[in-house]
């Protein structure tokens, strides 16, 4: 099993589950007070009660990274829903799926993908795309913009002509903006959705190989 010592200090929130309305529940408000040494389970505290949380449930809702799986399941969408149900469950696996579903909803690049590799693939091709793409773009709106500043505009047609070059230089921004927006923007998040996939897996596979 992980070292959970090492993952989760003493006092520090955890996540139980717990029946809340006659269904079970997700809680993430308990803090750790020890790790029982000879069974691994878990002792749990919240306002003066203690409660005993079993290795494998505590290792399964509390393993590295799931602080930001957690807050990436805690959103308003259905297949997060369908994740945060799965992860009541103990169900990692399921988890994962739920996650890969969510992110094909993120962006078109993601259509297809079927496992937490396809994901982070995606990912990384579309951030060296992006980043390459904007590189390029820079170059060619400090060309279009050089072009527009040296047209000496005396005529209609010339007047025409050098707010067409305008548009271009503004068109060629827009795209900048566009490609900097995912970059800034869409790109952490993807990136954060990949680190979860990465702790989900490394968690099942964890707990699939403990006695």
């Amino acid at each position: 099993m992980p070292d959970l010592a090492d993952a989760k200090p003493t006092e520090h929130l955890v996540r139980v589950v717990r029946e809340r309305d006659g269904a079970p529940a997700l809680e993430c408000d308990w803090a750790l007070i020890r790790l029982e040494p000879e069974s691994g389970n878990a002792v749990c505290e919240r306002d003066e009660l203690r409660i005993i949380c079993p290795r494998q449930e505590f290792t399964s809702l509390n393993f590295p990274g799931s602080d930001d799986l957690w807050t990436i399941v805690c959103a308003p969408d259905t297949e997060l829903a369908k994740a945060r149900d799965a992860w009541t469950k103990l169900d990692l696996q399921s988890v994962m799926s739920a996650l890969v579903k969510y992110a094909r909803t993120l962006d078109p690049i993601f259509t297809g993908a079927q496992t937490a590799a396809d994901i982070a693939q995606k990912t990384a091709e579309t951030e060296t795309l992006c980043r390459h793409s904007m590189d390029i773009l820079h170059l060619e709106i400090k060309r279009a913009r050089g072009e527009y500043d040296r047209f000496v505009a005396r005529t209609a047609w010339e007047n025409d002509e050098k707010d067409h070059l305008l548009s271009k230089v503004r068109e060629l921004e827009d795209k900048c903006a566009a490609r900097a927006y995912r970059c800034e923007n869409q790109l952490p998040i993807w990136r954060r959705l990949c680190a979860a996939l990465e702790a989900v897996e490394a968690a099942s596979r964890n707990t699939a190989a403990s006695p």
